[in-house]
């Protein structure tokens, strides 16, 4: 089903996001044409895109604080996912949903949304809203601990959550491969280090990120994180394009997040990180 007019502003009526003192703001439904100027200004393409779609994807990426919407573009520009509908996707560490919203729209894949911090409940909720309930399954599951079927997926994508829990060496190999089919595709994007600072990610940005700065790990350290497993046929890391359009994105929600990584921007995030890109093709 598609988005027309009358459809999306209802929706819409029910968004709302934070403001910079927390308190919750009603998501105002934006111009049509608006949309379509913002899409050509990031050059971002839906290629399923009809009626009020691309609206309604923008305005609820409003509610979901933005963040996800540019590196997962990029991602699958890079590498685009053919997809059947008797294929699954795992969305993991898909917070609100929305790139999980995209594979649906963009594929006839089954898509299966696991997060630890989203109940299944209020997703699965926000995917019936959003019409895509039968075809995206939420899951609510420790990344560490996910009970699947063995080579159940086709691909798996995970946008701004895999550093969350996957910087030891033998993650990928011991629980996550286990799940994945023959000829499946990874995409990963998360924030990391630039290569040319691999290694000193405590050291740099202890400041900004406290304990967690041991999560900003560079694209060379990610290669070796995932290893070199016989069923991986092409692994492929590199720090993506999106860095100035993702940060203008998350800076123009003014959450109070947002504000608060803004203090450190021009004195650590722009000089020291990137947003890495991982790609992985088994055999």
């Amino acid at each position: 089903p598609h988005f027309n007019k009358g459809l999306y502003e209802f929706a819409v009526s029910k968004m709302y996001k934070e403001d910079a003192t927390g308190r919750r703001e009603k998501i105002v439904p934006v111009d049509k044409e608006k949309v379509k100027e913002l899409m050509k200004k990031f050059g971002i393409i839906l290629n399923n895109d009809e009626l009020y779609d691309s609206v309604y994807v923008y305005s609820a990426a409003m509610a979901d604080y933005f963040g996800r919407s540019i590196p997962n573009e990029e991602l699958l520009a890079k590498h685009p996912l053919t997809l059947s509908a008797d294929d699954a996707v795992l969305d993991l560490g898909c917070g609100k949903g929305l790139t999980s919203f995209a594979i649906a729209k963009e594929t006839c894949a089954k898509v299966y949304a696991n997060d630890l911090w989203i109940s299944a409940e209020d997703n699965a909720k926000r995917f019936s809203g959003w019409c895509v309930g039968e075809q995206i399954v939420p899951v609510h599951e420790d990344a560490n601990e996910l009970h699947f079927d063995e080579g159940q997926f086709a691909a798996l994508i995970s946008i701004d959550s895999y550093h969350y829990f996957a910087t030891k060496k033998g993650f990928f190999e011991e629980k996550i491969l286990p799940f994945l089919r023959d000829k499946a595709v990874v995409l990963i994007g998360i924030p990391g280090i630039k290569d040319e600072f691999s290694g000193r990610s405590e050291e740099l940005l202890a400041d900004w990120l406290g304990e967690e700065a041991y999560m900003f790990q560079s694209p060379s350290v990610w290669k070796e994180i995932i290893g070199n497993n016989d069923k991986i046929d092409d692994i492929e890391t590199w720090e993506m394009n999106c860095f100035d359009k993702a940060w203008e994105e998350w800076f123009a929600t003014e959450h109070k997040y947002a504000l608060g990584d803004k203090r450190f921007f021009d004195t650590l995030i722009k000089p020291y990180t990137c947003f890495v890109g991982i790609y992985i093709k088994l055999k």
